[in-house]
């Protein structure tokens, strides 16, 4: 597995702003990006659920690799940008993570507004670097794929804008995941022989879950602790 690699902005964020883009017409035309949504799952909890939509669609992208798939997988909730490039939903190809904990420790804690601007510094450094690792340009995967929640809501739309312009751009799908699953599905990176059913500790900001995972999108949670 990749270890991850930890690097600081590498623009200041007001270049950013001033660079000139293309217009989304010129850069798009009239392309249509197919966005996955997550559908309610049978059994499914609701804290470990997405919102349910009424009139959800599910609309499968066509994977140019064969059976293999690569998915770019961006996240913002709390304090850390972080993004990968995943092979076939069990092996990391490649892992960058930018932090901001120094400047979080001069205050005790993390600080939301700080970390929503440093999202903003450091995301498109951030992804530019795990698609450089991974030898990969955007074109190369076959989906995006970015937490939406739970976690800290300036945060965390840093990433899902980020995501969702990244997605639309490059005509790509955007897989929007849940926080607490993504941490159990972590879980089939450190150990690829993983299958369900299996019992997962959920430790995660200021509560825990205790989890029967009974499918791949199936789960139970059999107790929580209620302290946040």
């Amino acid at each position: 597995m990749a270890e991850p690699e930890r690097l600081e902005p590498m623009e200041p964020p007001f270049s950013l702003l001033r660079r000139q883009l293309p217009s989304r017409e010129a850069k798009c035309g009239t392309k249509m990006v197919s966005i996955i949504l997550c559908a309610p799952t049978v059994g499914c909890v609701t804290s470990l659920c997405p919102p349910q939509t009424p009139n959800f669609s599910l609309l499968t992208p066509n994977f140019t690799r064969g059976y293999t798939m690569y998915i770019l997988g961006i996240e913002s909730s709390c304090d850390e940008t972080a993004a990968a490039i995943v092979e076939d939903g069990k092996h990391l190809i490649s892992n960058v993570i930018s932090t901001s904990v120094k400047e979080q420790a001069l205050y005790g804690g993390v600080v939301p507004e700080i970390a929503s601007r440093r999202h903003a510094e450091y995301i498109s450094a951030t992804v530019q670097q795990a698609l450089q690792d991974a030898n990969m340009a955007i074109a190369d995967v076959d989906a995006v794929a970015v937490t939406f929640a739970p976690g800290l809501i300036g945060a965390v739309l840093v990433g899902v804008n980020f995501a969702k312009g990244l997605a639309y751009g490059a005509g790509k799908p955007l897989v929007p995941v849940h926080h607490l699953r993504g941490h159990i599905a972590a879980n089939y990176l450190t150990h690829p022989q993983l299958e369900p059913p299996f019992l997962c500790l959920v430790a995660s900001g200021g509560h825990s879950h205790i989890v029967q995972v009974e499918d791949w999108c199936k789960y139970h949670v059999l107790g929580r602790t209620v302290d946040d």
